[in-house]
């Protein structure tokens, strides 16, 4: 075993939720999904409970978070091309368990052969470009006509399509279930998906789903061929993450980590690195993104007394 796995080994022992912690952007974005199910789940019932319709939950509250397909609109409500990539209306549960088990699914698989920091972009890359070209099919294709402001897209399946696609084309021999006869290969799971997303929009009217959900997967593998060339285009998108984020972090204050003075023949003092869990998952996730060799001296001393501690619990 060497030293990285042992680290590895040493945190999921000291980890109570390990699944969290290694998958935590694919739990966030299902928790994303979940919370914001509930509260149009409870949107849709207060309107029960009042004289308004339940058709009027659909005309006044679903429209702030759906894209819509008129341009002139989506103007005023820009932010939709992102809220509707994480947005299931309340009358849709069957729709979001089998998003979210398709997003499981395929983002497991994609941390696995590409690492972490890939699954949020390429999500977003893929929601996005997909609801551009809805928007431009209503806008170009003079067939379909938007109906106001009720017509619109909604669900994660174009995030969804664009890292089924990424992680397909990343590892195509990847394989689930190894255990069953060698496994099923991902490039069949990934078939089976599309095929069963796509046949619903064959139909003219759902031209404009089909065409939005085809620029996922094509955005899934321009990510992939880029990825394999060296030109991550995630790397940006997890930079101006860091950044944000310490903003919101108080700034630590250098400590001298050795003290020199004359002791005669004692040895000098030398402050001795405290280990504690949250140190150790610092270094590890360094580890995961830069490599064993980027780690300082402190750091490898660290991981060195985590290790031995690890193998006595």
């Amino acid at each position: 075993m060497g030293e990285t796995d042992r680290y590895s080994d040493y945190r999921r022992k000291r980890s109570r939720m390990p699944l969290v912690y290694e998958n935590g952007e694919l739990i966030s974005l299902l928790v994303i999904h979940v919370v914001v199910f509930m509260l149009m789940v409870a949107i849709r019932l207060m309107y029960t409970f009042t004289p308004e319709t339940s058709n009027d939950f659909y005309t006044e509250i679903v429209p702030w978070f759906h894209l819509p397909a008129d341009a002139s609109i989506f103007i005023q409500r820009p932010w939709t091309l992102l809220s509707f990539m994480f947005t299931e209306t309340g009358a849709h549960v069957i729709r979001l368990i089998t998003n979210m088990v398709w997003l499981f699914t395929f983002g497991y698989i994609l941390r696995e052969v590409a690492g972490y920091g890939k699954l949020i972009p390429v999500f977003l890359y893929g929601g996005i470009l997909g609801g551009l070209l809805y928007l431009g099919s209503y806008t170009f294709i003079s067939s379909l006509q938007p109906v106001g402001t009720f017509t619109g897209m909604l669900g994660a399946n174009t995030g969804v399509i664009a890292v089924a696609v990424a992680a397909t084309v990343l590892n195509p021999d990847f394989r689930i279930f190894p255990m069953i006869r060698g496994g099923i290969s991902i490039w069949i799971l990934t078939v089976i998906f599309l095929a069963i997303d796509l046949i619903g929009g064959v139909g003219n009217i759902n031209q404009a789903y089909f065409i939005a959900h085809c620029g996922s997967m094509v955005t899934g593998l321009i990510f992939a061929l880029l990825y394999k060339k060296g030109i991550d285009l995630s790397t940006w998108m997890n930079h101006l993450y860091d950044r944000v984020m310490r903003l919101f972090t108080p700034k630590k204050t250098t400590v001298r980590s050795r003290h020199f003075y004359n002791t005669g023949s004692r040895t000098p003092y030398t402050k001795t690195p405290v280990v504690t869990p949250s140190r150790i998952d610092e270094i590890l996730d360094k580890i995961n993104q830069k490599g064993f060799d980027q780690l300082t001296r402190e750091e490898k001393e660290i991981l060195r007394r985590a290790s031995e501690e690890g193998e006595g619990l």
